[in-house]
């Protein structure tokens, strides 16, 4: 790739590292980053002749004389303006204004406004227009019909960035594209097959659509030249991923010791269903390569996912090698230790519990044990990645919840094994099930295990849509079932009220609650509350000690409590399927019937209520999953925005899904060729070694 284009953009001329730190927000560090910066939406606009000619709404550039100007004080100080358009008024408001506008719309001023119309007392006007000097000479303005419509790009902005100025930005780019134009790395037979264009027409284009094109096309990206983008990354994208498929990396052939497991399972209360069975002779059939294991395990809500992976780690153990297992969350890495000790500790197996909490003492005293072999399992959170921690011989890494994960995250925990010569076999988890058309793309060079069988005695969890208007029966429906017994959780998606959005914050609703239900005991947990109160809250719920917890999503995943049975979650239209379905299965543990209510703020959108109809009417995490992806985007499925890493810029798995075979059969042609390579770098960049994760 030519070398300008891995230009930090704070060298760029214009730039500099103020706003090369404002851009760096946006995800905007190399001029390629700038160039396919991509608009968030085009708007049409249109110059009229007259204002009469105007519809309310449109979208409009007009060109005009300012006749008069005043600012009218009071409580709120607000600048009105009357501008002669061919001959008609247009009357200018701004509520909100500085004095820089003041002096823009003196009169005589030959200006350009761009902005909605509407209408007032009979005449149209513009609130809060973009203006822009033309001259301050009384001259004639240019006729419309010179310039009779216009496309803008609409950019994704950040604190200190303005539309104007990311557009700046942007032009100066492509001007090095003009005098230093990216070499075409397309087969030409994909050029010819889809009539697509070069890459450097492509990236102007995006930026410069011109009049012709009609907007709805640009914002639905179905233009040929969006497509022809879209296609290149969904390209390099899989090359990256065959490319780090052909490194020559060795990984410990781990044959598992039967006796060990015999001895486990005898252990358990249960017996493993056949998925889980299935998904462990997976695992345990990569575990005998030296190929190193790359295995996503996904299951739904409540499928027995730690069960497989405390399986794998016996595996591993039986042969002398160490296990790391490591979960997003305290509350989470805790409860797997929880699971895990006792079980591990009856067969003689040490583990070790290594969070951030810990005193300095006590971590020194579990990363030497690590360090010397003592201990054959560690679970714990990012704490497993910090620098003093190293493994003796590090054979099995297992990540929960894997797309809470930064990718450079993973890498580092596979770094940690003192034996270089060897790379750890690697198991990823999510009970957040990954769509099969996202699959297909991005984990298309994963093994993928999937136990999509639930453990006998699970019952169906009853879903409900209510109205905060019914919140008062809600409220004696939770009291009846507390004293009969039951525990209950009511999600709030904010810790603190928001002036922002209407949203009921936790602190508040349990300060209500607490005044509402004085005969319960309540409890508080929220991301913001040190580690041991939120183990302390969570145990105390867990041993029902507590009737009601009132909790943000920071109990999203991990948290097992058997006799909970009532969830609430308020404002759930402002979630995703998939979160909804995650909050839902902390219920439904028991042998009890469980339900969940979905507490709308209403009126509520069309499209926010068919969401809430699917979350009620089906309990199937992959097509809820299959369903979120459709309506909100691949999101953090991949787990790589946290820490820089590669995301989608501009392709979409569900809009280009009908390329993604041609993408696949593209990847396979072009894997060997030095084309293939320049193809990763021009994408990815130093980011590059992020697909060995």
């Amino acid at each position: 790739m030519n070398n300008c284009y891995h230009l930090p953009v704070g060298e760029i001329s214009g730039i500099g590292p103020a706003y090369a730190e404002r851009l760096s927000k946006l995800g905007i560090d190399t001029l390629f980053d700038l160039l396919l910066f991509t608009p968030r939406t085009y708007q049409y606009h249109q110059y009229n002749a007259q204002p009469s000619e105007m519809a309310v709404g449109d979208k409009t550039i007009i060109v005009g004389k300012v006749i008069e100007s005043s600012v009218r004080e009071g409580r709120k100080r607000i600048l009105t303006a009357m501008i002669d358009c061919q001959g008609e008024p247009l009357a200018l408001r701004f509520f909100h204004f500085y004095p820089s506008q003041t002096k823009l719309l003196m009169r005589g001023n030959l200006i350009r406004a761009t902005g909605d119309i509407k209408k007032n007392l009979g005449y149209p006007e513009m609130i809060h227009p973009r203006i822009e000097l033309i001259s301050a000479d009384d001259v004639a303005a240019p006729s419309p019909l010179e310039h009779s419509s216009q496309i803008e790009p609409i950019y994704p902005l950040t604190e200190g960035m303005n539309n104007q100025k990311i557009k700046q930005f942007v032009a100066t780019a492509l001007q090095y594209l003009e005098r230093q134009p990216l070499p075409e790395l397309l087969p030409e037979t994909i050029l010819t097959q889809f009539k697509w264009d070069n890459i450097n027409k492509a990236l102007k284009f995006i930026h410069q659509p011109g009049p012709a094109t009609p907007p709805e096309i640009l914002n639905e990206m179905r233009h040929p030249l969006q497509q022809r983008l879209s296609f290149e990354e969904l390209l390099a994208h899989r090359l990256a991923l065959k490319k780090h498929h052909a490194i020559d990396a060795q990984a410990p052939a781990i044959i598992a010791n039967p006796e060990l497991i015999e001895r486990f399972l005898a252990l358990l209360p249960f017996t493993p269903t056949d998925a889980q069975w299935r998904c462990f002779n997976e695992i345990k059939h990569d575990l005998r390569l030296t190929t190193p294991m790359l295995r996503l395990l996904q299951g739904d809500v409540g499928a027995g996912k730690t069960l497989v992976a405390q399986l794998a780690a016996l595996v591993a153990i039986s042969q002398g090698y160490q296990v790391a297992f490591m979960a997003p969350t305290e509350i989470l890495a805790e409860q797997h230790y929880l699971k895990t000790v006792k079980l591990f500790e009856s067969l003689g197996i040490k583990a070790a519990y290594l969070v951030g909490k810990l005193t300095a003492k006590n971590k020194k005293a579990i990363q030497t044990g690590l360090a010397n072999g003592e201990y054959a399992l560690a679970i714990g959170t990012h704490a497993l990645i910090q620098e003093d921690v190293a493994f003796k011989n590090l054979g099995l890494i297992i990540i929960d919840e894997q797309h809470r994960f930064g990718v450079s995250q993973r890498l580092e925990l596979q770094n940690k094994s003192l034996d270089k010569a060897k790379v750890p076999h690697q198991l990823i988890m999510t009970a957040t099930p990954i769509p099969r058309t996202l699959a297909m793309s991005i984990y298309a060079e994963l093994a993928i295990s999937v136990i999509d069988q639930l453990p006998a005695g699970r019952r169906p969890i009853q879903t409900t849509l209510l109205s905060q208007e019914k919140r008062d029966a809600l409220i004696d429906r939770i009291a009846k079932a507390c004293e009969a017994g039951k525990q209950a959780y009511w999600v709030c998606p904010l810790i603190e009220e928001s002036d922002v959005l209407e949203l009921e914050a936790a602190e508040v609703r349990y300060k209500n609650l607490v005044t509402e239900l004085p005969h319960l005991s309540i409890g508080l947990i929220h991301g913001r509350m040190k580690s041991k109160e939120k183990s302390d809250v969570m145990a105390a719920f867990k041993d029902h000690q507590l009737d009601l917890l009132v909790a943000t999503t920071v109990i999203e995943v991990g948290v097992d409590v058997a006799n909970a049975s009532i969830m609430v979650i308020e404002n759930p239209e402002r979630m995703g399927l998939s979160q909804l379905h995650q909050l839902r299965g902390r219920v439904g543990r028991g042998c009890e019937d469980s339900y969940c209510v979905l507490l709308y703020q209403a009126p509520m959108g069309q499209t926010s209520y068919q969401r809430l109809l699917l979350m009620r009417d089906h309990h199937d995490g992959f097509y809820l999953a299959e369903q979120d992806l459709s309506i909100r985007g691949p999101g953090e499925f991949l787990g790589t925005r946290q820490t820089g890493g590669v995301n989608f810029r501009l392709a979409s798995l569900m809009r280009d899904a009908p390329m993604l075979h041609v993408v696949n059969d593209t990847a396979k042609l072009m894997q060997t060729n030095d084309a293939a390579q320049q193809l990763v770098e021009r994408w990815f960049g130093a980011k590059t070694h992020f697909v060995n994760a």
